[in-house]
């Protein structure tokens, strides 16, 4: 059962996932936030990262920005490293 522009909040402990859903998982457009040094937009199939989407890590210093396949990076994207003197 596919639910159409039904937008959850899926919280536990540092987790939280804000997007569509079907049969219980993440299916479809969603963000991730993961204790406050990872994000992931983009979309998601049966669970997983799955087409095209943007990974931050580390506080903004690291990103990815292409497609993805079964959670992994995969095909066409663009790696962004940001580097502080402080």
């Amino acid at each position: 059962m596919k639910n159409i522009l039904h937008i959850i909040l899926w919280k536990i402990g540092f987790t939280v996932y804000i997007g569509e859903k079907e049969n219980g998982y993440k299916h479809g457009k969603g963000t991730l936030l993961y204790k406050r040094r990872f994000k992931y937009v983009g979309e998601w199939k049966h669970g997983k990262r799955h087409g095209e989407g943007c990974s931050t890590a580390g506080s903004g210093y690291y990103s990815y920005e292409g497609e993805w396949k079964n959670d992994k990076k995969d095909g066409c994207g663009k790696y962004f490293v940001w580097y502080s003197n402080n």
